[in-house]
Parts: structure tokens; sequence; C-alpha cells
């Protein structure tokens, strides 16, 4: 907003400047007078010079101070810019920064579930293992204990034939 009232105050002034440059041109095409006339036109215009002179010195500094605010605006502006830049780009950083470490964290999470995993799996195939074994030989166990009741009903029922007959 500052730099279009710079442009525009910058017009005025280049407007100015030119309809006193017309007018000097004006004033100094006095020819066919008399000399008296002339000198004392000439008094008159040196002084009529001076203050034309001393007013587009004063419109050219105003004219330089309006051109020295435009471009302390354009500064000011790209200096902005170029700060929010640098802003976007540290929170651009830190948000990667942010992004690796959670990335890195999910990672040894990640290699914790799949040990974790691959020992479970483990155990239960040993556990598998172990309880087919002690299955079996609960079996072989159960058989050899029916074996040995047979066998001692076998021998008491011997000794009990025996004893009925001698007594008997």
């Amino acid at each position: 907003h500052r730099f279009e009232l710079a442009m525009t105050e910058r017009l005025r002034h280049d407007v100015a400047m030119a309809s006193a440059t017309s007018a000097d041109g004006n004033d100094n095409s006095k020819s066919g007078q008399h000399e008296d006339e002339a000198l004392s036109t000439m008094e008159a215009g040196e002084g009529l010079q001076l203050s034309q002179l001393q007013q587009q010195q004063q419109r050219q500094l105003e004219i330089s101070q309006a051109e020295a605010d435009m471009h302390a605006t354009i500064v000011d502006e790209y200096a902005a810019g170029v700060t929010a830049v640098a802003n976007g780009m540290a929170s651009l950083q830190r948000a990667v920064v942010d992004l690796a470490e959670h990335a890195q964290a999910q990672g040894v999470t990640l290699g914790t579930i799949e040990g974790n995993m691959g020992n479970a799996a483990s155990a239960t195939e040993d556990a598998s293992k172990q309880l087919s074994m002690t299955n079996h030989h609960h079996q072989a166990g159960t058989k050899m204990f029916y074996r040995l009741m047979f066998l001692a009903a076998m021998i008491a029922a011997s000794l009990i034939i025996i004893v009925v007959r001698r007594h008997g």
C-alpha cells in the first residue's frame, strides 16, 4: 500500500515538473520588446528563474524523497518475505526432524514386536514338542501300568486257586 502511495506522489511531482518546464519556455520567449523593458524583464525574469529553479530543486528533492520512500517500502516488503520464508524453512526442518525421530522410534518398536513374535513362535513350537513327548510317555506308562495290573491279577488268581485246592 505504501508503494502505491509513493508511486502516486512521484507521478504528481512529474506532472508538476512538466508544467513548470513549459511555463519556463513561455516566460523566456518574450522577444521584440524594447531594451529597457527587456532589461527590466530580464531582471524580473532572473528573480523568477531563481524562484523557479528553487521550486524545481525542491520538487526534485521531493521526488528523490518519494523514490527513497518507495525503495524503502520495497526493501521492507522483501525483508518481510525473506523472514517469512526463513520461518517456514525452520518449521519444515523441525517437522522433518520430528518425523525422523518418530519413524526411528516406530522402527525400534516394530523390531521389538517382530522379535517377540519370533520368540513366541519358537516357544510355542518347543511347548508343542514337549506336550507330544509327554503324551507319548504317558501313554507308554499307562500301558505298562495296565500290564502290571493284569500280571498282578493273574498272580493273585493263581494264588487263590492254589490255596483253595490245598485246603479243600
